[in-house]
């Protein structure tokens, strides 16, 4: 009998032109990145968007300052990926601390939306 083995998918970093990929985690230049998913723009218990929820205009918040084009990185496919369980969207601890380009007001966005992030994974620990 074989052994089910449970393979996490891998992250890449949406922002920008940023390349950092779970996939890489052995090598040196990805020494120490951390990837934050995007916030949920879901209601937990059914799987609803909320589309007039602080989470979904901080969602939206994230994607806009990812400054990708709209057929790559939007609302939907953040849904999806959180309906499929997948997390494949998500932005690294790179684009934080080394992207000069990086706007005092979208690292705003990002440090409020991080810190919820890590509040969230930190009171599913608890629980």
């Amino acid at each position: 009998m074989h052994k089910k083995v449970n393979k996490m998918p891998h992250k890449h970093c949406a922002w920008g032109t940023c390349n950092s990929d779970t996939r890489d985690n052995k090598k040196p230049h990805m020494e120490g990145v951390v990837f934050h998913k995007f916030p949920r723009p879901l209601d937990k218990e059914n799987n609803v968007l909320q589309n007039d929820s602080e989470v979904y205009k901080n969602c939206q918040k994230w994607i806009a300052a990812c400054a990708r084009p709209h057929s790559d990185l939007n609302v939907d496919k953040i849904v999806a990926d959180y309906r499929q369980k997948k997390y494949y969207y998500a932005i690294c601890s790179k684009v934080i601390t080394s992207h000069d380009s990086f706007s005092m007001g979208n690292l705003l966005v990002l440090s409020v939306c991080l810190f919820y992030d890590m509040l969230m994974q930190s009171m599913l620990v608890t629980a």
